[in-house]
């Protein structure tokens, strides 16, 4: 089980078959955003989603996500309306206008951190 709170700057992430050290760069209401030291790779928690990407993948959502490429219109009752499609069969990823705006601004955040941190030799 994985435990935050505000303070704490590292979260232990444990996915099957490997262990992260995540670093928290990005904390917001609803996720935070981070990399882990070891392996570069991102680790993305935003409301129910998480991801965990490496650097490609990372900067491939990104640009799905500002450029609202492959993405629907899928109206619902609850006000989800973007249909985001995956690699799996029947898995989607549902958002709202705001959340999409909200994701990506927490990725942009994490991205220009990384990109000053190497610039100044700190990665």
């Amino acid at each position: 089980m994985v435990r935050a709170a505000a303070w704490i700057p590292f979260i232990n992430v444990t996915i099957p078959g490997m262990q992260h050290h995540i670093e928290t760069i990005v904390r917001k209401q609803d996720g935070y955003a981070g990399i882990c030291p070891c392996c570069g790779n991102y680790n993305i928690a935003f409301k129910n989603l998480l991801f965990n990407l490496t650097e490609p993948e990372f900067r491939g959502l990104i640009n799905l996500l500002a450029d609202q490429r492959m993405m629907g219109d899928f109206p619902t009752s609850h006000g989800k309306e973007i249909l985001i499609p995956t690699p799996l069969s029947n898995f989607f990823i549902l958002l709202t206008n705001q959340e999409i705006g909200q994701l990506l601004e927490m990725m942009n955040e994490v991205r220009l951190v990384v990109e000053a941190r190497r610039i100044l030799g700190l990665i």
